[in-house]
């Protein structure tokens, strides 16, 4: 590699080489394991050099900042404790871009360092895969955008939105994989890929997107996974009516494209029970629902062509599930009539029985005052001969006293004429 110094580069698994102008060595790096700024490894797969003049390198043991001017090497690598560092230590290519980006390709994914003196390593996939891919080579087109060569094709990415388009052998590529920092561009542009199978070469700008949405249709309506009987074709008929019986239904779908079908992505949603719309690919076509709550739905689903483009108009179909007949709206008005007459007719019943209880309540009152005003009379009266009993006593009292008295007078004095007068007095009293 040439830098913009006229200086020569090459880059071994012997460590790094500066070359002269005769292209003799004129210095030579090496990892020494006793000097921490020594070069970090001694593989070492590429070279990028910055608007500062300062060397990247990537080696088999992460990525080394080389300071020509102090001789100095600082690394970077992979730190499971730390989540800006770079997901794998091996890093195989790199590219300054024209944006003054410094991407990396290592063993598990590509990578763009941000930040400054202490930078950050930020993951940027170019793929679908779980998995990150090993990257192979990052080329740069004329427009800026970042190609990228992996273990499964080429991926195009944009460095500012970071949306990417993966290209595999479904697209035209000779499919395989492509070989460690084997990509060039050419003075006309051309993007150059060595891989297994041959070189891959191709203009970027004559890279267009298939701008032709699929016809997405309902293919196929089943009913606990058997053919429902229709009266037509599901997708034209637009409307299904099932009973309570049959809530747990599928629906089959296609998108009729077929540039790459197997590339080809869905989105459906059932008005009424999904929240969201649901994505899936070309292996998972269908969607089933279980268990559905009466009333009506409306199943939706779009499809997109293998770049991405999505049919405009949804295919639709409306799904009305009936209730039970204890849930139609004529049995809740019956039994709300039902239920309404046996109020009424408890609540008759209940006055009436209070009315009667009240009657008896009151005979029962009646009967006691009856009784108590006997019994005040019967009181009244024993209390009046109580009253007359102690009244004769008295006077039988007062009368034996009055005896007591005269006898005692008669037997002091037995004058007769005495006798007669005093006898004669108190008679008279």
């Amino acid at each position: 590699m040439r830098t913009r110094d006229g200086a020569h580069w090459v880059l071994t698994r012997a460590g790094l080489y500066l070359l002269g102008p005769d292209l003799r060595v004129r210095r030579h790096w090496q990892h020494d394991p006793r000097d921490p700024r020594s070069l970090g490894d001694n593989t070492v797969f590429a070279l990028a050099e910055d608007r500062a003049g300062i060397l990247w390198l990537g080696t088999d043991n992460g990525l080394d900042r080389f300071d020509r001017g102090e001789g100095v090497f600082t690394h970077f690598r992979h730190d499971e404790a730390d989540p800006d560092s770079m997901r794998n230590s091996r890093v195989y290519d790199l590219l300054y871009s024209s944006r003054g980006e410094l991407w990396l390709g290592t063993a598990s994914g590509l990578h763009r360092m941000e930040g400054g003196a202490r930078p950050a390593f930020r993951f940027m996939p170019v793929s679908n895969a779980r998995v990150a891919t090993p990257i192979g080579a990052i080329p740069e087109d004329l427009q800026g955008r970042v190609w990228v060569s992996t273990t499964d094709g080429i991926s195009r990415l944009e460095p500012g939105s970071g949306v990417f388009k993966h290209y595999t052998a479904k697209d035209g590529l000779p499919g395989g994989s492509y070989f460690v920092g084997s990509a060039a561009r050419g003075p006309d542009g051309q993007l150059h890929f060595g891989g297994v199978n041959g070189l891959s070469s191709f203009l970027p700008d004559g890279i267009r997107d298939n701008p032709y949405p699929p016809l997405v249709r309902i293919t196929d309506f089943l009913v606990a996974n058997k053919p429902h009987p229709l009266p037509g074709p599901v997708g034209s008929i637009g409307q299904i009516t099932l009973s309570h019986r049959e809530s747990a239904f599928s629906l089959e779908f296609a998108g009729l494209h077929y540039a790459a079908p197997a590339s080809n992505r869905y989105s459906y949603r059932l008005e009424g029970f999904d929240e969201a719309w649901v994505d899936t690919d070309a292996t998972k076509r269908f969607a089933s629902y279980t268990n559905l709550d009466p009333g009506n739905y409306v199943f939706r689903v779009r499809a997109s062509n293998k770049d991405g483009v999505w049919s405009e108009a949804p295919a639709a179909l409306t799904i009305t599930v009936t209730p039970p007949w204890w849930k139609t709206w004529w049995f809740r008005l019956l039994a709300t009539a039902l239920l309404a007459s046996l109020g009424v007719a408890a609540y008759r019943l209940r006055v009436r029985a209070l009315v009667q209880q009240k009657g008896m309540l009151e005979r029962q009152v009646g009967a006691r005052t009856a009784e108590l005003v006997l019994q005040k009379d019967a009181a009244e009266r024993r209390k009046r001969e109580a009253e007359q009993l102690g009244e004769a006593a008295d006077r039988g009292r007062r009368n034996i006293a009055l005896l007591s008295d005269i006898g005692r007078r008669l037997t002091a004095n037995l004058d007769t004429e005495a006798i007669m007068t005093t006898l004669y007095e108190h008679v008279r009293c």
